[in-house]
């Protein structure tokens, strides 16, 4: 029999992962198996274009998560599916939730 760390179990875990932890979990949830075809999508567009595409995509992710953290920050949410329901109510937050988790298992 194992023993189960209580520091990893529960909604107390949440509040101690650091902010480095949750950046490496995001980075690892969004590269994925999209990493695997840049090679293919260099080929195909060749180096200018695949470039282009690649900045492109960085800059509406950096949009993106400064949105979500100006919204963070003025609402007082610390978690996207508690902005979800703040702005939206608890029937998008239920479904905010289901498509995380249909996300994270493929």
């Amino acid at each position: 029999h194992r023993e189960v760390d209580d520091r990893y179990v529960g909604p107390s875990a949440l509040a101690k992962t650091t902010p480095l932890q949750s950046a490496f979990n995001l980075m690892n949830s969004i590269t994925g198996l999209g990493l695997l075809g840049l090679p293919f999508c260099f080929r195909e567009c060749g180096l200018g274009l695949a470039t282009a595409l690649m900045l492109a995509c960085a800059a509406g992710s950096y949009f993106s998560l400064h949105c979500l953290l100006w919204c963070c920050q003025r609402t007082g949410c610390h978690s996207y599916v508690s902005l979800v329901s703040h702005a939206f109510g608890p029937r998008l937050r239920d479904f905010t939730l289901f498509s995380i988790m249909t996300l994270q298992f493929g």
